[in-house]
């Protein structure tokens, strides 16, 4: 049985949970609203790209994939 893998979204709000700032020193770091950040963290609310991209700088988040190297459409185009 595959392992459920977690929501991208889901581990962004671990890491903001685990990264020992408040919501408004974080707010204030980043310049998110930190209502937006309420609502993120209540899964009330999404995130632009471009607001997770600057958490994932102040947290000094990695996106990595467990994806094979090329996709299952294109592998069976090969065959």
């Amino acid at each position: 049985m595959a392992k459920k893998r977690m929501k991208l979204s889901d581990q962004v709000r671990r890491e903001i949970e685990q990264c020992g700032m408040t919501r408004y020193r974080l707010s204030k770091i980043t310049g998110i609203g930190e209502a937006a950040l309420c609502k993120f963290m209540a899964g009330d609310g999404g995130l632009s790209i471009e607001r997770l991209d600057i958490l994932a700088d102040t947290l000094l988040l990695n996106v990595t994939s467990d994806a094979p190297t090329q996709p299952q459409a294109q592998k069976r185009k090969a065959r």
